[in-house]
């Protein structure tokens, strides 16, 4: 009984993900349980169950639509991958894994260990931006502060994480499966778009 209510709580986020363009997948679980009238959080599936469930979902109900959003989100990474090429980028999050929604942004990983050589080459290349930071976890006890640069390409967020230098050989990881995050380089995306 209860794997088929954890099987039903992730379809039901899936469907939010899907449909409602949700992009948190903690709280698509959240308010999922809330639609179903489950309260019991053990019940709750991991983020992997509902990225399955997104995943099977879109490929069911959306295949087309999916294709051509996930085909457009790829080129404006591999633009912005581009021209950030100095900075060694990584495409990494849903447009990767290749569950993103017209919500998600494209999350780019960049790497120097000077963070103002970014906001210098975004301001050369006259693209305005707004500076973040955010926190990635590199093991259960260690996690990273990363400075974000953000800024839009067309209607399309992108979001820069910036890393130290030697932050390419240990990715963060991921909030969908513990393990360290995968991630695509110029070659790889292009790869993607042509398959």
């Amino acid at each position: 009984m209860s794997r088929q209510t954890r099987l039903r709580i992730a379809h039901e986020a899936a469907r939010m993900m899907a449909d409602d363009s949700v992009t948190d997948i903690v709280f698509a679980k959240k308010k999922a349980m809330q639609r179903l009238g489950i309260r019991n959080r053990h019940l709750s599936p991991d983020n992997s169950e509902v990225e399955s469930a997104l995943y099977e979902y879109q490929q069911l109900f959306r295949s087309e639509q999916q294709k051509t959003l996930l085909n457009e989100y790829r080129k404006t990474a591999l633009n912005a991958m581009i021209m950030l090429q100095p900075f060694s980028p990584r495409l990494t999050g849903p447009v990767l894994r290749g569950t993103a929604n017209k919500n998600n942004s494209v999350s780019l990983h960049v790497f120097t260990d000077t963070p103002e050589e970014i906001h210098f080459h975004l301001t050369d290349h006259k693209i305005p931006f707004e500076i973040d930071e955010t926190q990635y976890p590199l093991s259960k006890k260690n996690s990273v502060v990363c400075p974000v640069c953000r800024f839009f390409a067309g209607e399309i967020e992108i979001i820069l994480s910036i890393f130290p230098y030697n932050g390419l050989r240990q990715a963060p990881l991921s909030p969908i499966d513990e393990k360290p995050m995968k991630r695509a380089d110029i070659e790889n995306v292009k790869e993607l778009i042509s398959g």
